[in-house]
């Protein structure tokens, strides 16, 4: 299960992900230098014909983040994060 989402600076794109902060030497104590995106997917929310199960009438969309790539970790700076949540335990 995925530990965060993320949501981007310049897209506005939310983003399901296992995130790491990558450190100088790999060490604790180590600078931080950027974060690390594992097997991220891009979240979506989109309008359902019917109601679901909980009598919700949205559904929410997985997709591979860039689905033409074979890496599965992906390198972005601190400065391109608006924001860092939790993962609700229902999704």
């Amino acid at each position: 299960m995925a530990n965060a989402i993320v949501v981007l600076q310049s897209t506005g794109e939310r983003i399901i992900c296992d995130l790491q902060e990558l450190r100088e030497g790999d060490e604790q104590d180590g600078k931080p230098i950027c974060l690390m995106m594992v097997r991220p997917y891009t979240l979506t929310i989109e309008k359902s014909q019917e109601l679901g199960p909980n009598g919700q009438d949205v559904q929410v969309r997985f997709n591979k983040w860039l689905p033409f790539s074979s890496d599965t970790q992906f390198k972005i700076p601190f400065a391109g994060v608006l924001a860092v949540g939790q993962v609700d335990a229902g999704l």
